[in-house]
């Protein structure tokens, strides 16, 4: 629940104005946003998270948040439920990228926000799906444009990669072994998976 207040606050705070302008970033403006999160029956926290939350997002700001940014999305889905993304070898994708910026030198910039309490090492970051499959979207979305893709490990810092088209070629390759892999089941095995171990429903 604070993973979602955070990023909230975030996203509403980075959201370009009527205009299509980015808004000036303004600490003030970020804590409202992060308030009426906060006081979001759906995302209630007991007194040490909200703490927890605001002395993050201080650390944050003051570490990231300063800097001006040409933003040009923000929850940019990738398809829908109903009518997911298709990559151009006809793997279907579906999510949302929280943040896409431009850089002065043209690169875009795919972010996405974590809370994590544990740090992801670079290792990680060079070799995970999900950097992979936002990477993958955007070589179609900007196939001339340099990319890099960002966890915004909002306690530590950034953690960039940047793949090339080779890599990225590469891992549609193997997405596709594992979409057809799946295809081919005919009963589900419930398992729990890596990315299910956090969850506090997992029995």
């Amino acid at each position: 629940r604070l993973g979602n207040i955070v990023h909230g606050a975030l996203e509403d705070w980075r959201s370009p104005d009527e205009n299509g302008k980015t808004p000036k970033p303004k600490f003030g403006a970020l804590m409202q946003h992060y308030e009426r999160w906060a006081s979001d029956p759906r995302y209630s926290v007991d007194l040490e998270f909200y703490e927890d939350g605001k002395a993050l997002i201080r650390r944050w700001f003051d570490r990231r948040g300063r800097e001006p940014i040409r933003v040009l999305a923000v929850e940019q889905p990738m398809g829908s439920h109903s009518a997911p993304f298709r990559l151009d070898n006809g793997v279907p994708i579906f999510g949302y990228i929280d943040l896409i910026v431009e850089h002065k030198d043209g690169t875009i910039e795919l972010i996405d926000y974590k809370t994590n309490r544990a740090n992801k090492t670079q290792d990680e970051a060079n070799n995970d799906v999900q950097a992979g499959i936002y990477l993958a979207y955007a070589r179609q979305m900007w196939p001339d444009r340099p990319l890099r893709f960002s966890f915004e490990m909002l306690r530590y810092g950034v953690v960039s990669t940047v793949w090339d088209d080779e890599r990225i070629e590469s891992f549609k390759g193997w997405l596709k072994t594992q979409y057809e892999s799946i295809k081919s089941l005919t009963k589900g095995n419930p398992s729990i998976g890596d990315s299910c171990r956090w969850c506090p429903y997992q029995t």
